[in-house]
C-alpha cells in the first residue's frame, strides 16, 4: 500500500509543479508506449494549487484506485475544489499487469473528475 501511495504523491506533485516528463514516468507503462509528456501536458494542462491523498481502493491485487481532493484554479477562474480518482496499475510490461511489476497511474483516470 505505501508504493501506491508514494506513486500518487509523486504523480500529483509533478502535476502541481508542472513537470510533465517527471509525470510522464509515473505513469502506467501501457499509456507510455505512444504517448509523450508533451501530450499528457496537452490533456493534463490544469493548474492544481494543492492536493490532499485519500482513501486507495483494491480493485485487485494489480488495481487500486485512489481518491484525491484537488484545488484547481484558472487564469480568470476563482479556485475550485474537486475530488478525482486515479486509477494505478502494477505493470511488468505495457499490457502485462502482474503483481512483480510497477506502479504507474493512468492519467486519462483523472480526467473525468477535473474537467
Amino acid at each position: 500500500m505505501e508504493d501506491i501511495k508514494e506513486t500518487i504523491e509523486k504523480f500529483m506533485s509533478a502535476w502541481k509543479n508542472g513537470e510533465y516528463k517527471e509525470l510522464h514516468q509515473l505513469c502506467t507503462k501501457t499509456y507510455k508506449v505512444g504517448n509523450t509528456s508533451k501530450q499528457l501536458e496537452a490533456i493534463l494542462n490544469q493548474n492544481i494549487t494543492s492536493f490532499k491523498v485519500g482513501k486507495a481502493e483494491k480493485s485487485t491485487d494489480v488495481v487500486y484506485d485512489v481518491e484525491i481532493s484537488v484545488r484547481t484554479k484558472g487564469m480568470r477562474k476563482k479556485a475550485k475544489s474537486k475530488t478525482i480518482t486515479a486509477r494505478l496499475v502494477k505493470e511488468s510490461k505495457p499490457f502485462r499487469p502482474s503483481e512483480t511489476g510497477e506502479w504507474g497511474v493512468n492519467p486519462i483516470s483523472v480526467l473525468k473528475g477535473i474537467n
